[in-house]
C-alpha cells in the first residue's frame, strides 16, 4: 500500500496515525520505514497513545529534513 501512494498520515478514530501506533508499540523498524516514506512526526498528537517522541525518531526526522533542504538548494 505504501508503494502505491497511500496517504501515511491518516489518523484513526482515536486520532492515531500509523507512525504514532508504531512508536507507541516500540516498532522502530516500522516507524523508520514510515518516516522514510514520508510520514510526519508533526502529525502525532502526544498524550494519546504516546507521551513523548523517542530521541532517535526526532534525530531521523531532522536528518531527513536537512537532506531534503540540501537537495532543493542544489537543484535551484
Amino acid at each position: 500500500l505504501v508503494d502505491s501512494g497511500s496517504i501515511l498520515d491518516v489518523a484513526n478514530r482515536q486520532g492515531e496515525t500509523p507512525l504514532c501506533i508504531a512508536l507507541s508499540r516500540n516498532k522502530r523498524g516500522i516507524a523508520l520505514f514510515l518516516m522514510d516514506r514520508g510520514a510526519q512526526l508533526e502529525r502525532i498528537e502526544l498524550g494519546l497513545s504516546i507521551s513523548s517522541l523517542p530521541p532517535w525518531a526526532t534525530a531521523f526526522a531532522a536528518r531527513r529534513n536537512s537532506c531534503r533542504a540540501s537537495c532543493r538548494a542544489m537543484l535551484e
